[in-house]
């Protein structure tokens, strides 16, 4: 009895993780055509970019969930004070990493390309808050 609760556990745990990792999945397609078709790039661009993008990106992630937990633990902390400099010094880390790949950027594409990634950036963003907004009204 014990061996089968554990088999359907198991089986549920990698049924969600799968799940989870297709969602991942489609929402990176849904960004990388996003930014693709909002920055108009030529194949050759592609063929350069994405490989400087996702370099950005996983140090961009880096900055965001250490932003996020902080913002998390925030209520649970008293020491507000230094909550602000944390987060300050993630904020000037997250510019530095911007500027750090801005020149990366514009060796492959122009500069209203790299506006249109940002723009497309902020777009994808907010498509994301909606859909949550509408996943947590159902």
């Amino acid at each position: 009895m014990l061996r089968k609760i554990i088999a359907i556990f198991c089986l549920l745990s990698l049924s969600l993780g799968s799940i989870a990792q297709q969602q991942k999945s489609d929402l990176r397609a849904i960004k990388v055509g996003l930014l693709t078709e909002r920055m108009k790039l030529s194949s050759q661009q592609s063929e350069k970019f994405w490989p400087v993008y996702n370099r950005y990106e996983a140090e961009m992630k880096v900055v965001w969930r250490a932003m996020r937990e902080l913002r998390e633990k925030g209520a649970e902390h008293s020491n507000s004070k230094q909550a602000v400099d944390q987060l300050q010094k993630l904020e000037e880390q997250r510019v530095q990493i911007r500027g750090k790949y801005k020149d990366a950027f514009l060796k492959v594409i122009s500069a209203d390309q790299l506006a249109a990634m940002y723009n497309a950036e902020s777009e994808f963003k907010k498509m994301l808050l909606e859909r949550l907004k509408q996943d947590n009204k159902k």
